[in-house]
């Protein structure tokens, strides 16, 4: 059996994944360490974590098929697709049936294939196993290619070779009057900016609970807030990405008059 316990680091205190080998109380060193490569990357901890759990069922699977991870292949990663889609119940099926019964969304499953595919490409620069086709390099975006195709000189991309379609299901927004009538609702004015940023910069909830003070004190002038990546916020928010500024462009000054109030009631 595999586990995924949580580990401290003992001079950051920083918590991190590792995949242990039940019967044999050892990591799982190829999955550990792609996973320790991931965070001197810095990704974000919620990515590692995710890749931790798709690299077990991926192991899982591995066991059930009685097979070694250097040995898996274009036609392996397939079956896995196959099985991974279907909670591991069947191993192959036909596409109209595998739409009524799949028991993991699309998403899941290629973000399954990402982790799985990103760990054999450092393990094959790392130089542990051959290299893998499971990616191959296109030009453009879609069947027809790019919009400036032929006209300028552009990159190959890597894309999967396999990946399943996943529906474009727009879940809806809110109107301006419903964000007006949350906004409104909200007991502390603390809550009330946390409605309105969210409306009017897009700014992801882990950027949003990340805020500091210093973050937003050149608001009055620039209608700018400042995004920092923080490993030791008291609320373990966590921001992706690096340091960047997001223009507030409407509702600045409604804005501003709700962040000063929430500043007197910290005074």
């Amino acid at each position: 059996m595999i586990s995924i316990e949580r580990a401290i680091d003992p001079q950051t205190e920083e918590r991190f994944c590792c995949v242990f080998d039940t019967e044999t109380c050892l990591p799982i060193e190829p999955i550990q360490r792609y996973l320790n490569y991931c965070r001197k990357r810095q990704l974000a901890a919620n990515t590692v974590n995710t890749y931790a759990c798709r690299l077990v069922d991926f192991w899982h699977w591995l066991e059930y098929k009685s097979l070694d991870w250097r040995d898996v292949g274009l036609n392996e990663l397939a079956d896995f697709v196959n099985w991974y889609l279907l909670g591991g119940d069947v191993e192959v099926i036909s596409e109209e049936v595998r739409e009524a019964v799949s028991k993991r969304s699309s998403r899941t499953v290629n973000l399954a294939v990402t982790a799985i595919q990103g760990m054999y490409e450092f393990h094959v620069v790392e130089g542990r196993v051959s290299e893998k086709q499971f990616t191959k390099l296109a030009h453009g975006w879609g069947k027809r290619g790019g919009f400036l195709r032929g006209i300028v000189k552009s990159s190959p991309n890597k894309r999967k070779r396999i990946k399943v379609k996943e529906p474009k299901n727009f879940p809806g927004c809110l109107t301006d009057e419903q964000v007006t009538q949350l906004a409104n609702a909200c007991y502390t004015y603390r809550d009330r900016l946390i409605v309105m940023l969210l409306r009017e910069t897009g700014i992801r909830r882990g950027e949003l609970l990340g805020l500091h003070l210093v973050d937003v004190q050149d608001f009055d002038s620039r209608r700018r807030i400042r995004i920092v990546r923080r490993d030791n916020n008291p609320n373990g928010a966590k921001a992706k990405g690096t340091e960047r500024e997001i223009p507030v462009l409407h509702n600045c000054e409604t804005i501003q008059e709700t962040f000063q109030a929430y500043l007197r009631t910290l005074a």
